[in-house]
């Protein structure tokens, strides 16, 4: 979703193509249908960004190109298709195993090449218009860092787990398993800075778990022993806890709040909440949980977030894929007026719209509640979807149990407050 919370962009897998839509459910444009350009493997769900304003979108499948065009789809180009190979006096198409991303103005684009070589393997940045390709830094330029022999470099592990950047684009984040098994965190701002060490427990996947604010302050990572997700400044220095009480298996980040104070966190399944995470550590918000009386009822699908936050922290946005049923996307908008000093239930509606029948549906839902200072333990809405069992659950502890919701199949009461 956009920073101003106007326009959503979305890829599918299978079949291969891009979407946008507007945020309240308007003007739903098929952008680009891969099948009718490159079919076929990489069998991947694009990576995918949007500019802060919604005007410019890019995506890529990883290979040969990136793609950018204007929100609705309009002034398509395919870009960055050649990397230059001094040594050898010629070119080579892009490798991009990380999401590239997009400056917040949509000027400038950043991505990392896994190159053939190491001294054409690194990272770049290219105009939004396709000119003015440079390269940053390479991985003779990390070898140096880590004091480590070049000729080790190995493509497959030199770029991992993700790519971030601030609103302007001069400051970037990175991991890398080039240097040692469980992967170090590197920064770069005009040279490259090794930060720390994270974990690389293989029940996580390889995605979005380093994130870096908008406003180029801080950090978000994983850190093992004790697993957790920790805050840090961009140099490495001040680390702070911020999810830790949590499985966090599967756990995903997405963009943090513009002012860098807020980070959304979703699960690949109902063991966490859509969640707003401070990342001073000082508490978290749980905004949505939704949960069927099946097993595994949403799957993450795909590569990157399935929640996205709006720049003022007043809107959020995530996908579902239930359980043999069209993929979802959800929006909803959080009133921080109603946060008060005492918990409490104010009120959830619900409106769902069909947009195109077997391909998407979205519902867009206002949730107003009052947090309090320790937060709100669960709040649940009756079950719905022809005879489904399936409910909206917002939920502190992070489960779908504790308050019956479903039982026996048949609606349940409105609960809230503390339960």
């Amino acid at each position: 979703m956009s920073a101003d919370g106007s326009r959503i962009v979305f890829a599918s897998g299978n079949p291969k193509a891009i979407y946008t839509i507007k945020t309240d459910g308007t003007e739903l444009t098929e952008v680009f249908d891969y099948a009718g350009f490159r079919p076929g493997c990489p069998c991947i769900t694009p990576f995918i960004d949007i500019s802060a304003d919604g005007s410019t979108i890019i995506w890529t499948d990883s290979e040969g190109e990136i793609f950018v065009a204007d929100g609705t789809g309009g002034g398509l180009l395919r870009i960055a298709t050649d990397i230059p190979r001094p040594l050898f006096g010629d070119t080579e198409p892009p490798d991009i195993r990380l999401t590239p991303r997009i400056t917040a103005s949509g000027g400038q684009i950043y991505f990392v090449h896994s190159g053939h070589t190491a001294e054409v393997a690194g990272g770049y940045v290219i105009n939004a218009d396709g000119t003015g390709l440079g390269k940053l830094f390479d991985y003779l330029d990390m070898a140096q860092l880590f004091n480590s022999d070049p000729d080790l470099y190995n493509r497959n592990n030199i770029f991992y787990s993700n790519l971030d950047i601030d609103a302007t684009g001069s400051r970037m984040v990175f991991g890398t398993r080039s240097f040692q098994p469980e992967g170090n965190i590197v920064t770069f701002a005009g040279g490259l800075t090794r930060v720390t060490e994270f974990t690389n427990e293989s029940s996580i996947e390889n995605s979005n778990q380093i994130m870096l604010t908008p406003d180029g302050q801080t950090i978000v990572a994983y850190k093992p022993d004790p697993l957790s997700a920790v805050s840090l400044n961009f140099d490495g220095s001040e680390e702070q806890v911020i999810l830790s009480d949590v499985n966090l298996n599967g756990v995903f980040f997405s963009r943090a709040s513009e002012d860098g104070t807020q980070i959304l966190a979703s699960a690949r399944d109902a063991h966490l909440p859509v969640t707003m995470v401070k990342t001073d550590g000082s508490g978290r918000l749980d905004l949505a949980l939704l949960s069927t009386c099946a097993p595994d009822p949403f799957r993450r699908s795909g590569i990157g977030p399935t929640s996205s936050l709006s720049g003022d922290a007043g809107r959020f946005a995530f996908k579902t894929e239930p359980f043999q049923a069209p993929q979802q996307i959800w929006i909803a908008d959080i009133d921080p007026v109603l946060t008060g000093d005492v918990p409490a239930f104010a009120g959830i509606t619900v409106d769902p719209s069909v947009l195109v029948s077997g391909v998407v549906v979205t519902s867009t839902f206002t949730v107003d509640t009052i947090a309090g200072a320790g937060g709100i333990d669960r709040v649940c809405g009756e079950p719905f979807g022809d005879g489904e069992c399936r409910a909206l659950s917002l939920s502190r502890a992070g489960s779908a149990g504790g308050v019956a919701v479903c039982e026996g199949g048949t609606n349940g009461e409105l609960v809230g407050g503390v339960g």
